[in-house]
C-alpha cells in the first residue's frame, strides 16, 4: 500500500487538500471525526472527489451520528465506518467497531467497539469491582500494549498506571478515568469521570 500523508499546510489549505484528495486515489482514510467534520462543510466532499474509498476508520475523539449519516450520504451505503477508542496510553486503540445505520437509529450514541484481541477491556466500580453487563463505570485497560508511564512525573504515573497478573501473565494496567458500560460486549462511551475535554485532539483540563 502506499501512505499518503497530509501536511498541516495541505490542512490549512482547503484548495490544496481538495486537490490531494481527488489525485491520491485515496481507498482507506485514517483521521480523527473533526478532520472529517471540516471536510463534510464542502459539497464536494464525495465519492466523485474519492470513487475508490472502501473504508473510513476514525478514532481520537467522538464520532457523531450526524457526521456518521452524513458520509454515508456521501459515500453511499457500501462505505465502511469503523469507530475505533484508544486513548494515547492504549499505543494507542484499544477497541473498534463497524458503524451501521441501525446504530445510528438507535437512541444511545455510538458504541466505541469491541475490545482488541491483544487487550483486555474491564468495567469497574469505584471499589475497582467490576460491574454487570449494562453498567457505567471507570474502563480499565490490561495488556503488553499499555504504556509504561508519563515521562518524567511519577506521581501521575503511579496514579494511572499498575502491573498485574492475569492467568500467570504479568500485564500493565491503566485507569483511563473513562465512564463506559458493555452491552454484550460491546463497550458505549458516557463521557469523563473528571472535567478534562478533547477539542482537535488536545487534551485540556477545564
Amino acid at each position: 500500500k502506499t501512505l499518503i500523508s497530509l501536511s498541516r499546510d495541505t490542512l490549512n489549505d482547503f484548495k490544496r487538500l481538495f486537490n490531494t484528495l481527488e489525485m491520491s486515489n485515496l481507498e482507506y482514510w485514517i483521521s480523527t471525526p473533526a478532520l472529517a467534520e471540516i471536510c463534510v462543510k464542502d459539497e464536494s466532499f464525495n465519492r466523485k472527489l474519492m470513487p475508490n474509498i472502501k473504508q473510513m476508520f476514525f478514532a481520537g475523539e467522538v464520532l457523531t451520528k450526524k457526521l456518521s449519516k452524513e458520509l454515508f450520504l456521501r459515500f453511499g451505503d457500501n462505505i465502511r465506518l469503523i469507530n475505533g477508542y484508544g486513548p494515547t496510553e492504549g499505543t494507542v486503540l484499544l477497541s473498534a467497531i463497524d458503524i451501521d445505520k441501525n446504530m445510528i437509529e438507535d437512541s444511545r450514541s455510538l458504541p466505541i467497539g469491541h475490545p482488541i484481541d491483544s487487550g483486555i477491556l474491564k468495567v469497574v466500580n469505584s471499589k475497582g469491582e467490576e460491574v454487570k453487563d449494562g453498567e457505567k463505570g471507570e474502563l480499565i485497560a490490561l495488556g503488553n500494549n499499555i504504556s509504561k508511564g508519563y515521562y518524567n512525573n511519577e506521581e501521575l504515573t503511579n496514579k494511572s498506571f499498575f502491573n498485574c497478573e492475569v492467568n500467570g501473565k504479568k500485564l500493565r494496567g491503566y485507569k483511563t478515568g473513562d465512564v463506559v458500560s458493555f452491552d454484550n460486549g460491546v463497550l458505549y462511551y458516557y463521557g469523563r469521570m473528571d472535567f478534562q475535554i478533547k477539542l482537535n485532539g488536545y487534551r485540556i483540563e477545564i
